[in-house]
C-alpha cells in the first residue's frame, strides 16, 4: 500500500492546465508489480480571453511494474467533474501511460 501524488501540467491551444492527484496505491495478491489505484485531486485550466475552468476529477486505473525495469504502464479512467460554471463534465476519459519509475 502507497499513497502516491502526481504533478501534471499541460500546455494546449491557448490554455494551460494544472492538476494534482492523489492516489491510494495497493497491490493484488499473488500478481507482483500489479497494482489498482482510485484518487482524486483539484484541477484548474487557465484559458487566454476565456473563464477558467476547475474540476475535482476522481480517477482509478491498473498500474504495472517489471522487477529491474524502470518503467511503470498504466491503464486509467479519469472522468472530469467540473465544479465551475464553465466547461463540461466529461465521463468517458480513458487513458494509456508510460512513466519512468526513479526506484
Amino acid at each position: 500500500m502507497s499513497i502516491l501524488a502526481k504533478r501534471i501540467l499541460v500546455f494546449k491551444d491557448n490554455a494551460t492546465m494544472a492538476r494534482f492527484l492523489y492516489s491510494y496505491h495497493k497491490g493484488f495478491y499473488r500478481a507482483p508489480g500489479l497494482r489498482w489505484y482510485p484518487g482524486v485531486g483539484p484541477s484548474i485550466i487557465f484559458f487566454k480571453d476565456f473563464d477558467n475552468i476547475f474540476a475535482l476529477p476522481p480517477h482509478m486505473g491498473l498500474d504495472f511494474k517489471i522487477e529491474g525495469v524502470p518503467f511503470v504502464l498504466n491503464f486509467h479512467w479519469r472522468p472530469s467533474v467540473v465544479l465551475s460554471d464553465v466547461g463540461n463534465n466529461e465521463v468517458a476519459a480513458f487513458g494509456f501511460g508510460l512513466r519512468f519509475a526513479i526506484n
